[in-house]
């Protein structure tokens, strides 16, 4: 039986003809396979970051976007941790009402850090340009609404975030400062609506707290400024500090400092204000109140001068110990116009002594006081040569310490 030759060229053909068939079987078993499922992203949910750097030649800035494809946020085509957005959007809570911008920071250019995601029914927008503990405070825009976050939740959730994708920021805006004011800062974002100043919820917060209920009784707290100091383990300002100012009587006004906490309040007044009204009524302070053309402002010392207590209080409480004298004071000061050539002295009123020391004794202050009190004018200009201490009881009559 002989064998079958094939021609050269049938055989080429077969070679060229087995590899393609295998190539398309391929091709046939790959369009077989489901294709990959499209991906949409749900824009509603996306998260924006913007952030600022202050330049020599303007800004830089720089802007991040964390897509969300089926509830899972991606940055630079990379899944990020599923609970680094949902714990930001738990973190914007406890918002204070608030009248513009807050700030933190040690220069008047900082770099600004802006985010933008999705909050409940619609979106949240948060701001910080400072350089506190936390970033605080965080300034939020909610409806259109302005508020401030002062518990520093806010910055504790967006770190991890940032040192994700923003490290630059983190390196660029290190902490250098450590206290802020509540009042300051009246600039509103734009599209945004000015509150009541963050002062005016923390003054009812401050009286309703049990302390300043028993300080202030049925008397008129008329207003009180805030700042937060995070030194001291202060650093969500749990803590606030406040001056306020109090009316004893019409013209007559208080400032205090205190410490505003969740569980307590410190006051740096003296329980009982009872002095105050007896002396408020004396002819020292009736003089005063006559003399002065505006408020007679009252400040609190609870340690003050102390040689001058002892220097009087042998002839003003003879049967007593001079030393068992308490030295706090309270220093009444006439509130005078810019110009004023002349003005009355100041009074310390010391509760121990029940008497006032004359303090600011010199030319210019207004001879109309003395006069008021009944005084001679050669005693007036014994009491302005500075040769000796005068003290005033509470019925006006003048006590001579020499110095």
């Amino acid at each position: 039986m002989s064998r079958q030759h094939y021609p050269i060229s049938a055989v080429l053909i077969l070679s060229l003809l087995l590899p393609l068939s295998a190539c398309d079987s391929s091709k046939e078993e790959e369009a077989a396979k489901p294709a990959p499922a499209k991906r949409s992203e749900d824009e509603s949910k996306r998260v924006e970051i913007s952030i600022e750097y202050p330049a020599p030649k303007g800004h830089k800035t720089r802007r991040i976007s964390l897509q969300s494809y089926d509830d899972v946020y991606e940055y630079d085509e990379e899944t990020i941790d599923e609970a680094l957005i949902p714990a930001l959007t738990a973190a914007i809570d406890q918002l204070i009402p608030s009248d513009g911008v807050k700030t933190c920071r040690p220069a008047e250019s900082e770099p600004t850090l802006r985010i933008s995601l999705p909050y409940k029914e619609g979106r949240a927008e948060l701001f910080t340009a400072s350089r506190c503990e936390h970033r605080l405070p965080w300034n939020v825009v909610i409806d259109g609404k302005l508020y401030v976050q002062l518990n520093g939740a806010i910055g504790q959730a967006v770190e991890p975030l940032l040192k994700l994708v923003a490290a630059e920021y983190l390196k660029e805006s290190q902490l250098k400062a450590h206290q802020f004011f509540l009042g300051e800062g009246k600039e509103v974002p734009k599209g945004s609506t000015a509150q009541d100043a963050p002062d005016v919820a923390m003054m009812a917060k401050a009286k309703a707290a049990p302390a300043m209920k028993a300080l202030i009784g049925s008397r008129n707290l008329l207003d009180a400024k805030f700042a937060c100091n995070q030194e001291g383990g202060n650093e969500s300002c749990k803590t606030l500090l406040g001056i306020a100012n109090l009316e004893l009587a019409p013209n007559w006004q208080l400032a205090f400092a205190f410490k505003l906490a969740e569980d307590a309040t410190d006051m740096t007044l003296p329980t009982d204000l009872g002095p105050l009204d007896t002396f408020i009524k004396s002819k020292p302070a009736v003089a005063l109140a006559e003399v002065s053309p505006g408020k007679v402002l009252v400040k609190y010392e609870a340690k003050g001068e102390c040689d001058a207590v002892l220097a009087a209080a042998p002839k003003l409480k003879p049967d007593v110990d001079a030393t068992t004298i308490d030295c706090a004071q309270f220093i009444f000061t006439a509130e005078m116009p810019a110009d004023a050539e002349l003005a009355p002295p100041k009074l310390v009123y010391f509760p121990g002594l029940e008497a006032v020391w004359l303090f600011n004794l010199e030319g210019k202050t207004d001879k109309a006081f003395y006069e008021k009190l009944g005084v001679n004018e050669k005693t007036i200009e014994k009491i302005f040569s500075g040769t000796a201490e005068y003290f005033v009881d509470l019925q006006g009559e003048l006590l001579e310490i020499p110095i």
